[in-house]
């Protein structure tokens, strides 16, 4: 399995994860399984983004919403939240690996009223490259 590659861009804060469906099914699985880690391609080309991380952590907390966030000392994608928010943020990460084709993605952003994630949490693209 490859390792998934995410990208950062610390002067707007969006983030894109890609990976290919093996990948993005794995971290589907971190996330409802959570807590865990994931280890990322922080040498892949950052592009437009600016830096790519190292790693994915996901932490279970009681009761919250999802927060998606980023440790920029440890250089870390940061999932948080509920087992119930994460796994429907990791059932749609599934969805996009199994049904998706290459070159789709899943935008996951805060909206008023948003029944999983939280307010505080950064913008991403999930991105399926293979």
């Amino acid at each position: 399995m490859t390792a998934p590659v995410v990208r950062y861009a610390p002067t707007t804060g969006e983030i894109e994860v890609s990976g290919s469906r093996e990948t993005l099914v794995q971290l589907a699985d971190l996330l409802a399984a959570a807590p865990g880690r994931l280890a990322a391609d922080e040498t892949a080309d950052p592009g437009t983004y600016g830096q790519c991380l190292a790693e994915i952590v996901v932490r279970s907390s009681a009761d919250t919403k999802a927060v998606i966030g980023v440790n920029t000392d440890t250089r870390t994608l940061v999932l948080d939240g509920s087992r119930a928010a994460l796994k429907l943020l990791g059932d749609n990460v599934r969805a996009l690996a199994v049904e998706g084709a290459p070159g789709d993605n899943l935008h996951v952003e805060y909206f008023p009223e948003h029944f999983y994630l939280d307010e505080s949490s950064l913008a991403t693209v999930f991105a399926l490259i293979t």
